[in-house]
């Protein structure tokens, strides 16, 4: 039972992140893009580090951030089959 809460919290911190991390574009604010760089370098590593740890079939893994065709220059994160866009 404490494991199932455990896995479940992981997958919600790392949801949590990874919406964080598409809200954070250096288009946004450039007047903090210095801060944002460091922000998403900083989520980045610690959605990587839980993705190490936790089993691939709770959450998918997060295969990366990337540019997609559909997504019109905005970055996509991608859970699976779902995708978070910023902006």
């Amino acid at each position: 039972m404490a494991v199932t809460a455990a896995k479940s919290v992981m997958a919600f911190r790392v949801l949590t992140m990874a919406v964080d991390l598409c809200r954070l574009t250096t288009r946004t604010m450039n007047v903090n893009a210095g801060h944002e760089r460091t922000s998403k370098a900083r989520i980045i590593h610690q959605i990587q580090l839980i993705r190490g740890i936790t089993h691939e079939t709770l959450i998918r893994g997060i295969t990366r951030l990337e540019a997609s065709p559909e997504s019109n220059g905005e970055d996509v994160i991608r859970f699976g089959r779902v995708a978070f866009k910023s902006g």
